[in-house]
């Protein structure tokens, strides 16, 4: 399973590839989970299932900002 700090890298490099493209819904969501991640407390047993919810939102919007790339490009 990903550590806490891997979880903090992808999130900030989907946050900086979101800011690239325009993506600022994605982008905001990337930011959140980055934000959480760091936000880490060990004694937290709520910080997984917050950080699996943030990611199950962020490839919602990795999915539409798909679409949207999709039917610009056609």
């Amino acid at each position: 399973s990903l550590e806490i700090a891997e979880v903090e890298r992808y999130a900030h490099r989907l946050k900086g590839s979101a800011s690239l493209i325009g993506a600022e819904a994605f982008r905001d969501q990337a930011a959140q989970l980055e934000n959480r991640a760091k936000q880490n407390d060990p004694d937290d047993p709520a910080i997984l299932s917050q950080m699996r919810e943030m990611s199950e939102r962020l490839i919602l919007l990795f999915e539409k900002t798909q679409a949207e790339i999709d039917r610009w490009l056609s």
